[in-house]
């Protein structure tokens, strides 16, 4: 399932769903914004090779191309709360 299959099945699933209206507004104006961002169209599918980037580790850049070739890569975003 692709990013835009993903955001239309999040719409379909809150639409039933009683929340208050600006939760509702918020949700709607999120999808809106995501879409319109380009991300959809530039979003890897499941599958896809993913780009040859490098994290800030506690022992200094960390490349998933090293990380890569010893085994299987999960990545994981945790945007948090701030």
């Amino acid at each position: 399932m692709g990013l835009a299959d993903r955001l239309d099945a999040i719409r379909r699933a809150f639409q039933d769903v009683d929340l208050p209206e600006h939760h509702r507004a918020a949700l709607d104006r999120n999808i809106v914004a995501l879409e319109e961002s380009g991300a959809v169209d530039g979003a890897l599918g499941v599958g896809a090779a993913a780009p040859d980037v490098a994290f800030a580790g506690e022992a200094g850049p960390v490349r998933l191309a090293d990380l890569a070739a010893r085994g299987p890569v999960v990545l994981t975003w945790f945007r948090g709360r701030w």
